[in-house]
């Protein structure tokens, strides 16, 4: 093969070489963008689960007191407990019954409602804590594409160089 041959071929190797390191350039712009993407919905998340278990926290302690006064031995409903002494009283203390055990159930509605909310933020919070993990693997993947298209930069970058160092010693 004559040196006009080889150096023909060589620059057309450099420009399809070249050509192939621009678009990787490009694609890693691309990926930098997904990986800071990535980043702020990850963060966002991270946030948003805080304010969830933050709020159950809170609840769980509500719920915690609620119960406290509706259930147990020490609890003022729990303790209540009315005996029918005479006709009148009977009537009074009916009345008394039936005012408590109305607070009673309000009360026993209210924690089961504050239970099914704790279960709403839980289930949330899992699949929030689901979604970080899938954007986190994301990230992780972008990562090592990136830096897999660095590595074939710089051998393409050195591929470049020694063609061109070939073509000045022909």
């Amino acid at each position: 093969m004559s040196n006009q041959a080889r150096i023909m071929r060589l620059n057309q190797e450099i420009w399809r070489k070249d050509a192939n390191v621009s678009w990787l350039v490009t694609q890693n712009v691309t990926y930098r963008n997904q990986i800071d993407e990535c980043g702020q919905s990850i963060y966002e998340l991270e946030k948003q689960l805080e304010d969830i278990l933050e709020r159950r926290k809170a609840m769980d302690s509500k719920l915690i007191e609620l119960e406290a006064l509706t259930e147990g031995e020490g609890s003022p409903m729990g303790r209540i407990q009315l005996v029918e002494a005479g006709l009148l009283e009977s009537k009074v203390l009916n009345r008394i019954q039936e005012s408590i055990m109305e607070v009673r159930n309000t009360q026993e509605r209210a924690i089961i409602r504050m239970k099914a909310a704790v279960n709403d933020m839980d289930r949330k919070a899992n699949q929030i804590e689901e979604r970080i993990e899938e954007r986190q693997a994301k990230q992780l993947h972008l990562n090592q594409l990136l830096s897999t298209n660095q590595a074939n930069i710089q051998r393409l970058k050195y591929e470049i160089t020694v063609a061109r160092q070939t073509i000045r010693t022909l």
